[in-house]
């Protein structure tokens, strides 16, 4: 059976005895059509989840492999349904929507490092070979657009539902409307348990509405998130999670050292090397002087972290190495002034939030920048 639930657990927050943790539960297929035969619909499930706890650093978990810590419910979403239908009317959905175009094995993300990034982190080359300080990128935007350029090919008139799933994830409010999002406040009594790390994930419970797909292969996918060392109250982030399959015990297929050195560096979730530079020169590809000035203002250009979203951006073309889900979505930007110490959101909207027959009330909060690569000259595949 294709898997029909993913649940993906992000960490939010830490005060000593409970820990707070947001459950991403994406449904694969429609969210209105029943999970099983003759069973509730995503929309409409009353789930119930066992939430497992490994303490134990040395392995990944497996399903089972810990004992369950808490039960938790988690009733249906009472706009999550009238929300579906009315998106059903918003747009065209395909059912059978044909399997997605996965890029080449040679496709790669490459990324120009500025020189105030360079200068921000005192950069040495070695760390990734996708990532370059020459003219490179100036030299590629500036050459001659190929002699056959193929146009890219009108958006489908009709759209899956998982482009659906994703357009409501852009914004907290209405993944929460949707049931897509859910916020559980763990309890964890002993004092110790979690000052030297471990691993948390969610499963259904066998009680739960759509428990039966715990007895079919694959219909359900499971994923964990580190817990980084934890004494004090505190924030917390989930920047990469980590896959419950069943598996050797002490032999990870895998070596995913690198991602534990990631949640090392962003378990609080703020970016770590911030750069930023004003345009001096007529040309925005030109870094240094060259007698010339910008013709207009050009604003102020921020970077943070580019060899590191490089590293992410194409960790997620290579699943069949790395089972391993981003938790990066978007970033938020704050900015002051200098000398002040009062901090501006610069992603801050409100305004309400309705579809017709379905109003969510009044949307006030911050929305985010989201970074994606693009491909020049419209070629689908390559660099």
């Amino acid at each position: 059976m294709a898997t029909r639930l993913v649940l993906l657990p992000y960490l939010q927050r830490w005060v000593p005895d409970t820990l707070t943790v947001r459950l991403l539960i994406l449904p694969k297929g429609s969210p209105i059509d029943p999970l099983l035969p003759n069973a509730l619909s995503f929309a409409t499930a009353k789930f119930v989840f066992d939430v497992h706890l490994l303490e134990d650093l040395g392995t990944l978990p497996v399903p089972g492999g810990s004992p369950v810590l808490v039960t938790v419910p988690s009733p249906a979403v009472s706009t999550a349904l009238p929300l579906y239908n009315q998106l059903t009317q918003e747009f065209q959905i395909n059912p059978n929507p044909p399997a997605p175009v996965r890029p080449q094995p040679s496709t790669i993300v490459q990324k120009h490092l500025p020189l105030s990034y360079q200068k921000a982190v005192n950069y040495v080359p070695g760390r990734t070979n996708i990532v370059f300080t020459d003219d490179t990128y100036a030299c590629a935007r500036q050459q001659s657009v190929p002699a056959k350029v193929v146009p890219i090919p009108p958006p489908p008139s009709k759209i899956p539902w998982g482009q659906v799933i994703s357009f409501l994830m852009h914004n907290l409010a209405l993944a929460e409307a949707a049931g897509l999002i859910r916020t559980f406040n763990i309890p964890i009594n002993a004092p110790n348990t979690l000052k030297n790390r471990g691993f948390i994930y969610f499963t259904l419970s066998p009680t739960s509405d759509a428990g039966g797909l715990l007895n079919i292969t694959d219909a359900l996918k499971l994923y964990s998130t580190r817990i980084p060392a934890l004494t004090a109250a505190r924030d917390l982030f989930s920047p990469v999670l980590f896959p419950v399959v069943a598996q050797p015990v002490a032999q990870p297929p895998t070596d995913y050292s690198e991602l534990f050195s990631e949640i090392d560096d962003y378990d609080d979730g703020w970016g770590k090397a911030i750069h930023c530079v004003q345009p001096q020169q007529l040309h925005p590809l030109v870094e240094t002087s060259d007698g010339t000035r910008p013709v207009t203002e050009a604003g102020i250009r921020i970077g943070w972290d580019d060899e590191q979203v490089a590293i992410w951006m194409n960790r997620q073309f290579d699943a069949a190495t790395f089972d391993s889900p981003l938790g990066v979505h978007g970033y938020r930007i704050d900015a002051r002034l200098k000398g002040s110490a009062t901090w501006h959101s610069l992603v801050h909207a409100s305004g309400p939030l309705k579809l017709p027959g379905v109003d969510l009330g009044q949307f006030d909060g911050e929305l985010m920048v989201e970074i994606h690569p693009i491909q020049l000259d419209a070629q689908i595949q390559g660099t």
